[in-house]
């Protein structure tokens, strides 16, 4: 007999039905919230140990006290959620977990493991009983001289002891650690490590043999395979990146992700603004104020925590947040949009107007051409723009999709809402214009910028009344991401600028993942925009991941300098770069051209696809300057790399030579 629910306990208690089950009942739960499940020493659940339940931390059922029975399953501080009870002619287990929604530990620690044990137990069987984590082994692609590693994980579900009499393992390229033998009690687990590394590319298979006294299952065979392809080798133009533009200005540079291996190259790249700092996420459980509803004029007793620093983030996107107040936060320069915007009509209370943006906004990674924008201080790319009472973010509750610069019971009052699109600067001004609160008194004259890389700011003219009463931040479509700046509490005051970013709002890629065939190549265009930027040095870090083994992950370092371009920076290169050759292809001859920003010692060589030296084209101190080297050639047509050196710069590049 088995009997499990969440309720079980309240639904049998003091019958002569739930006395058969050798349980006795608790109470009913609820407040009793439950993080994991896990076996009690001594009885034959005792290795099981479960998240609980899966992806809903918040999710609580009764307790159960053993009566005449035997507790197996217990919850944090020790409350028991199954008993088991072994009565003359039969066995009974009670459970208040629900086995479904248990999270599967690893290797042999899973559900199906947890309820072969109950089954186990509930026949009143007495042999072994072999359980093994997979069935068959596939490593997938994997490359010369590479090792890779699973774990193999064997357990004894049964309730007598468990004997290995031998584990085999054959197959070119297949090998594992193992004992001759093994003896496992009642619940015990071993786990072994399968390891593939071959020496030559091809396709391998083998497989694992496993001998023992299970009745029902004495020889288990285990399938191995994996696919062995020499590696691709990841070889990029440049290991730096850097550029000096004037404010308000675009500037693209291209870097060249070649392929030198003899397998197809993978590859996915991902931007982060270095300059930042550390970050700090402002939290609020967000079970305090669930299900909270006030009507308007209510007080709101709802307190969320200080903002105890001037940036945050990042949310699981990667927006993170950043204000005036800190070194490398965004000036506070306000641009009154009064006299030349339009009035977009919104008005009243609880309303919201849709206006179409002047280019495709993308937020939260999803491209966006129109925006509501309500009332009550927040936009929304979804359709509820009438929500008066602000909320924790991120949270499930409408609206959802949302940008809030200053998100309250808010009124038109007096006021007037306009936008503009600034076209020089590539953004998108919407402005609230001496706004006031429901309740009255105030006034709130505030804007956001959404700017056409994907940046968003928030600016805060002049604001008096009830400052501590407002949501600020973003949110995704779904409520399942955010960033909250802050929530009822004292933050938001004059003159105070926020931006907030996916990444470096100055810079972006024209792709960001790929798959280059071997011996061939991919230009990645790095476009650099300095609008809305204040002069000064910007840096970030291109992260590079590839399934290059010998160089999975590459950091390469960007810099923009934003600030005059004067006649002196023509003159002399502010940086020391390669620039490439040119033509490329080329027949007999080609140039290379460099920049060096000061005297330097410069090696110039070049390499064909093996990685063997072909020439050394400069060996000796150049000036600072722009210089450009020759290569005259009569060799094989295909493809040659060049590398340039100093003592603090090195960079390749890519050539073919066409015959």
């Amino acid at each position: 007999m088995y009997v499990e629910g969440s309720n079980v306990g309240y639904d049998h208690y003091t019958t002569a039905f739930f006395a058969h089950l050798g349980a006795g009942y608790a109470n009913t739960g609820g407040e009793n919230l439950i993080n994991s499940i896990s076996g009690v020493e001594g009885t034959f659940a005792a290795p099981n140990d479960f998240p609980f339940p899966d992806g809903d931390p918040d999710y609580g059922v009764d307790e159960l006290r053993a009566g005449q029975g035997t507790s197996f399953l217990t919850c944090q501080g020790n409350r028991v959620r199954a008993v088991c009870y072994d009565a003359d002619g039969y066995r009974a287990i009670c459970s208040s977990i629900i086995l479904g929604v248990l999270a599967d530990g690893e290797f042999t620690n899973t559900k199906a493991s947890l309820m072969a044990r109950y089954l186990g137990y509930l026949t009143g069987s007495t042999e072994p009983n072999i359980c093994v984590s997979n069935e068959e082994f596939d490593f997938g692609i994997q490359y010369v001289n590479y090792e890779s590693t699973i774990p193999l994980g064997i357990q004894n579900l049964g309730f007598a002891d468990l004997n290995i009499s031998s584990i085999a393992i054959s197959g070119a390229g297949f090998t594992m650690d193992s004992e001759p033998s093994y003896t496992l009690e009642s619940g015990g687990e071993i786990v072994l490590d399968v390891v593939f590394n071959a020496s030559e590319a091809g396709i391998y298979e083998g497989e694992i043999t496993i001998a023992s006294d299970d009745p029902d299952d004495d020889t288990i065979v285990i399938e191995l395979s994996a696919e062995c392809l020499l590696p691709p080798a990841i070889v990029f133009s440049a290991d730096e990146l850097s550029v000096q533009i004037e404010q308000n200005q675009i500037a693209n540079r291209i870097v060249t992700i070649n392929n030198a291996g003899n397998s197809d190259l993978s590859f996915a790249i991902r931007l982060e603004d270095a300059d930042a700092g550390a970050v700090s996420r402002n939290i609020v459980n967000s079970s305090d104020f669930d299900g909270v509803m006030l009507s308007k004029n209510d007080y709101d007793y709802r307190e969320g925590p200080p903002v105890i620093c001037g940036f945050g983030g990042p949310d699981d996107f990667g927006y993170k947040w950043i204000d005036s107040n800190e070194p490398n936060g965004p000036d506070y320069e306000w641009f009154n949009i009064s006299t030349i915007g339009q009035n977009s009509g919104l008005a009243g209370d609880d309303n919201s107007v849709s206006l179409t943006l002047p280019f495709t906004f993308e937020f939260y990674g999803q491209p966006k051409t129109s925006v509501r924008v309500a009332t009550n201080g927040y936009l929304t790319f979804g359709s509820d723009g009438g929500v008066y009472l602000n909320d924790l973010i991120p949270g499930n509750n409408s609206p959802n999709d949302v940008i809030a610069p200053f998100w309250d019971d808010l009124h038109q009052q007096s006021g007037t809402n306009y936008y503009y699109h600034d076209v020089d600067n590539h953004r998108f001004i919407i402005q609230y214009n001496n706004w006031g609160f429901f309740s009255g008194g105030g006034s709130l004259t505030f804007q956001v910028q959404l700017y056409e890389n994907g940046g968003i700011y928030f600016y805060y003219n002049s604001m008096t009344g009830t400052l501590n009463s407002a949501t600020i931040g973003i949110e995704n479509n779904n409520g399942t991401d955010g960033l909250q700046i802050a929530y009822n509490t004292g933050y938001v005051q004059n003159g105070l600028a926020v931006r907030l970013s996916p990444g470096p709002l100055w810079l972006s890629l024209d792709l960001e993942s790929g798959t280059i065939p071997a011996g061939s190549s991919q230009d990645i265009t790095f476009t650099f925009d300095s609008n809305g930027l204040d002069e000064g040095t910007y840096n970030a870090e291109t992260i590079v991941y590839s399934n290059d083994p010998a160089i999975p992950e590459t950091i390469i370092p960007v810099t923009m300098i934003c600030g005059p371009v004067g006649i002196d920076d023509d003159l002399l290169p502010y940086q020391t770069r390669l620039n490439g050759n040119y033509p490329n292809p080329f027949n007999a001859a080609t140039f290379i051209s460099f920049d060096l920003a000061e005297k330097a010692q410069v090696t110039i060589e070049i390499f064909n696809v093996l990685g063997q030296k072909v020439i050394t084209l400069v060996d000796e101190i150049k000036e600072a300057g722009t210089h450009k080297v020759k290569w005259e050639v009569d060799i094989t047509s295909g493809m040659y790399f060049y590398r340039m050196k100093t003592s603090g710069y090195v960079s390749t590049g890519k050539m073919v030579l066409l015959k």
